[in-house]
């Protein structure tokens, strides 16, 4: 039975303001009994952690501002050389813990500009793994538990151009007969082809992006290990693509994964699970849904992160839009990482355009995956 039939819009709305309003005021969270009649103030039960991205240099009022709609948790980007070593990151994990926000990860464009070279085996491999490791070691003498998930692949997401989406026109857009597709700026420097076009200048083969992943994850988890930093993965964005630009995807299917993760065979690797790009491939192209990857990888301990993002539909082509728009029930996976007893950070993913600017949409979002939480945890069936 789906949600929507047995959960009154009043209750989920009552569920929303509880979450996103009500600690801005110091009230309890709002659960409900097994009878919505029965509404009762309870305590949140669950160890999860809403999420979101913040900018190393944000504003006062933008720590309130998450203060307000119930987090305690953010994600650092933009983050400065000078930003980058053991005493800049203490200066801003206190600045935010002053303001009630605890940091779950920090980003380093320096280092993950230089992936390509890694998967590859590219001249700069070596050096770009030693900046790796570097950077593992510096996170773990800040008291840093997690690196940024990465996206290990040539490319980081393929895009063919924007989309609409309730009057925004800037969600990012996957068609696989597009022969304008790109990636990331800093990975093809604007170069654009077909799915099939050699843009890296040859077409690599599979065992050769496997050697190049063992050769870099058999140096890089033992530092993780003894720092006691997460190495999370991301899924490649779409996954479900064998191969992009002559290089083949490795985060793209469920036994590929499986495979990385055996490989690397470390309880300090696992995975980020970016809804957005599984659901995106969709289990066709995967191997499994959405619920069921995460089933496995709780079961394995290595869910290390998840990202709340819902696509208008799956491969062949598919865009961004808001969360509660896409083709996928959302509340299916936020029930699974309840009933796995995940207890780590949910982070909405790609901030959609509204009126209001940024804030409107985060607003919006995290009180939708709020209240989605608050139902999954009195047990309401997806």
């Amino acid at each position: 039975m789906s949600l929507s039939k047995q959960v009154s819009r009043r209750e989920l709305g009552k569920a929303a303001l509880g979450g996103a309003l009500g600690a801005a005021v110091g009230w309890p969270q709002l659960s409900f009994a097994s009878s919505p009649s029965s509404a009762s103030v309870t305590p949140q039960s669950s160890e999860i952690h809403l999420a979101c991205d913040i900018v190393v240099n944000a504003k006062d009022e933008d720590l309130l501002f998450f203060k307000q709609v119930g987090l305690d948790r953010v994600c650092v980007r933009q983050t400065k050389p000078e930003d980058q070593s053991v005493e800049g990151l203490l200066r801003i994990k206190k600045r935010f813990a002053d303001a009630g926000l605890m940091v779950n990860d920090f980003d380093n464009q320096g280092v993950n500009a230089n992936l390509g070279d890694i998967v590859l085996n590219r001249p700069g491999r070596d050096k770009a793994i030693e900046a790796y490791k570097t950077w593992i070691r510096t996170l773990g003498n800040a008291g840093v538990s997690m690196i940024e998930s990465i996206m290990y692949n040539a490319t980081a997401s393929v895009v063919s151009g924007q989309a609409e989406a309730r009057g925004n026109t800037h969600g990012r857009e996957f068609d696989r007969n597009s022969s304008e597709l790109t990636g990331a700026p800093w990975r093809l420097g604007g170069r654009t082809g077909s799915l099939d076009s050699l843009l890296f200048g040859r077409a690599y083969s599979r065992d050769e992006i496997w050697e190049n992943y063992t050769y870099f994850i058999k140096q890089v988890a033992p530092v993780a290990e003894e720092a006691g930093v997460r190495i999370p993965f991301d899924p490649d964005d779409p996954t479900g693509l064998p191969s992009a630009f002559g290089v083949p995807r490795i985060f793209s299917t469920f036994e590929d994964c499986k495979k990385a993760l055996k490989i690397a065979n470390s309880p300090n690797v696992g995975m980020c699970m970016g809804c957005g790009p599984w659901l995106e491939g969709g289990a066709a192209n995967t191997g499994i849904d959405a619920p069921g990857f995460i089933r496995y990888l709780a079961a394995h301990k290595q869910l290390f992160h998840v990202y709340g993002r819902n696509p208008s539909s799956p491969l062949p082509r598919t865009h961004e839009t808001y969360i509660d728009d896409g083709y996928y029930d959302m509340y299916k996976i936020v029930k699974t990482l309840v009933d796995v007893k995940y207890d780590r950070v949910l982070t909405l993913d790609h901030n959609m355009g509204m009126v209001g600017g940024l804030r409107t949409y985060q607003a919006f979002g995290l009180g939708y995956l709020r209240a989605m939480l608050q139902c999954a945890q009195r047990g309401y069936h997806a």
